[in-house]
């Protein structure tokens, strides 16, 4: 049995045992029916109960029970997603969403993508801070008829918090382990012809060494507290403004996030001191503008939106992507059409400090339709990209839920994902005529009151993948191709979630994952298995405690070594003072487990925090 489940601490098969047996005999519990709203499934408002889409909404009351400061640590609690991490604080996250590489899940901040064309991970998943944030979707398999490009695994949208009516604000600040200290700061107003939501965050620590001994070494197994190597601090800041206007029939909404991060990191290999070559700067920007008009039955929309990403490490990266869309979405009874149509452009200007000027154009068009009648739902899209750089592309979504008797539904999805390489990959080394990556993948669905099971099964044709013919990982003979045959990501997902009697609120979650590639190779860093737990209790009006974690199964890294099977438990205590004040307290890794996500590199000890949060 894996260490993580040894020792008279801990035991997941007991809760687990626990959690089916009052399931089982708690059946008249009450269920807190929440109408959750999605944007990311097609562009538009909707409810989660009226979609087939496998997707999992987290509020930011759920965020701040769990007490969850980065995107990262929610991740890796969400079924059908798995994450690994190149050390701690700020550093390199890689997400597997449904076994498929980081590269192939869109992430999207209140529509803007988070993308980084010069990076192969696609998005920083590690820099983004949650105190601002008022949900985040996930929504798995292709989504490519709505998104287009990188949206091949699935699409994750957080969304920021919005001002309600009156002036709101709130203050938090925590400090801990590892001299780390938080401090966020957030000012809301709306009225009824304008709005305007002001949030500052800083975060700052000393950290841990990010590198670690691997499997076999002197070292191995010693927890990263205790190694005698440097620290790798990491300091964040951040800006979001975003605001609305109405002026007579029309609409004007603006939005901006400014991201400045400093990380420390380690060579690849060995621990390194600080220089030039081992301390990233971070410098993002992301911006939106545009206006809507909303009439009786339709509302037009046009917005520009544009990223722009710096690194410092290796010399330098930057690049940008801009974006120019119009929509219109026409309602007529229980159904509505979206048409729009836009254009994008990807952008590197520099690549290891080497001055490239180099990207690719991309013009399309997109329909969307979304239907409801009795007891059914049906949802499609059709989008058509013109690349410049590649052949132009159709892709599509279809998907439909039907209720059954009992509170009980099935719901099936079947859609196509289509992955533009990016510009790091097509200019480096010896890479030659690499396409972009192709799928189809459908998911079926049963759910009830209080669970869901899914069976997903995607199929990638020209996967890109990366080849080091002499195995010493440096340039210049290694490249980037696409394999030829078919790579298969299938498994099924569990999601068990019920309340009882007013004070507890249980969650589970079980991952299978079969990724292979054309050849029947099973690929490395994707967990077989996959166990994320949630118990919270309400014991008085004022308190509330959660205990949270999950389970890795067998999991094997690039060069063979184990670092699967094992199990870390967090645990958040909230307390209310006052109507506006609370203060909270949080143990991270609360059985002080070892293990390690990537061989080589160190996963935090056990750690503590406190805080207080105020609202007005």
């Amino acid at each position: 049995m894996a260490p993580g489940f040894k020792g008279k601490y801990f035991s997941l098969m007991a809760i687990t045992a626990t959690v089916s047996a009052v399931l089982l005999h708690a059946q008249e519990a009450r269920i807190e029916a929440l109408e959750k709203i999605v944007i990311s499934a097609d562009k538009s408002p909707q409810t989660i109960g009226d979609l087939s889409d496998d997707l999992t909404v987290i509020t930011a009351e759920e965020i701040s029970e769990r007490g969850w400061e980065s995107l990262d640590q929610l991740l890796r609690q969400v079924v059908g997603a798995d994450l690994v991490q190149t050390g701690g604080f700020g550093q390199p996250a890689s997400l597997y969403l449904q076994g498929l590489s980081p590269d192939k899940t869109l992430i999207l901040i209140d529509g803007i993508r988070y993308n980084d064309p010069t990076n192969l991970n696609g998005a920083a998943l590690e820099l983004i801070d949650l105190d601002n944030v008022e949900r985040v979707e996930i929504l798995r398999g292709p989504q490519s008829g709505v998104w287009g490009a990188d949206a091949l695994a699935g699409v994750i949208n957080i969304v920021t918090k919005s001002p309600t009516r009156g002036t709101h604000g709130s203050w938090k600040i925590e400090g801990g382990s590892f001299g780390t200290v938080k401090n966020s700061l957030s000012y809301l107003h709306s009225s009824e012809e304008s709005s305007l939501a002001l949030s500052l965050t800083k975060l700052t620590t000393d950290g841990f060494t990010a590198y670690s001994a691997r499997p076999g070494e002197p070292l191995y197994r010693v927890k990263a507290g205790e190694l005698p190597l440097e620290d790798d601090g990491y300091d964040r800041r951040e800006l979001t403004l975003k605001g609305s206007r109405q002026i007579g029939d029309y609409r004007l909404f603006a939005s901006l996030t400014s991201l400045r991060a400093t990380i420390h990191y380690d060579n690849f290999g060995a621990d390194a001191p600080d220089s030039p070559y081992t301390i990233n700067r971070v410098r993002d920007l992301f911006l939106s503008i545009g206006v809507e008009r909303e009439l009786e039955n339709h509302k037009i929309e046009g917005r520009y939106s544009y990223s722009g990403f710096k690194r410092s490490q290796y010399g330098g990266y930057s690049g940008t992507i801009r974006e120019l869309e119009l929509k219109e979405k026409i309602e007529y009874g229980e159904g509505r059409i979206q048409l729009g149509g836009g254009w994008q452009r990807f952008y590197q200007q520099k690549s290891g400090g080497i001055e490239t000027r180099d990207g690719y154009q991309n013009h399309y068009l997109f329909l969307t339709h979304f239907h409801k009648l009795e007891k059914i739902t049906f949802q499609t899209a059709l989008r058509f990209d013109s690349y410049n750089a590649f052949d132009d592309r159709f892709t599509f979504k279809v998907g439909a839920k039907y209720r059954l008797p009992y509170n009980l539904a099935i719901a099936a999805n079947l859609g196509t994902g289509y992955k533009a390489p990016s510009i790091f990959q097509l200019n480096y080394n010896a890479t030659e005529n690499l396409q972009p990556e192709k799928s189809m993948g459908y998911t079926l669905s049963l759910e009830g009151e209080f669970f869901k099971v899914t069976y997903f099964h995607n199929r990638v044709e020209d996967l890109i993948q990366w080849n080091d013919p002499d195995g010493n990982y440096t340039t210049p003979n290694d490249y980037y191709y696409n394999a030829s045959g078919t790579s298969h990501f299938k498994g099924w997902e569990l999601q068990l979630q019920k309340t009882l009697w007013d004070q507890l609120s249980l969650q589970l979650g079980y991952t299978y994952l079969d990724p292979e590639d054309s050849n029947g190779r099973r690929l490395p860093r994707r967990a077989k298995e996959k166990v994320s737990y949630s118990l919270t209790w309400y014991p008085t009006e004022e308190d509330t405690l959660n205990l949270n974690g999950s389970y890795i199964g067998e999991r094997r890294d690039i060069d063979g070594s184990k670092i699967g099977s094992y199990n870390v438990t967090n645990l958040m205590v909230d307390h209310r003072f006052a109507d506006h004040i609370s203060g909270f307290f949080k143990i991270e890794n609360l059985f002080d487990r070892f293990y390690q996500e990537v061989a080589g590199y160190a996963t935090p000890d056990r750690s503590f925090y406190i805080g207080i949060r105020a609202t007005y």
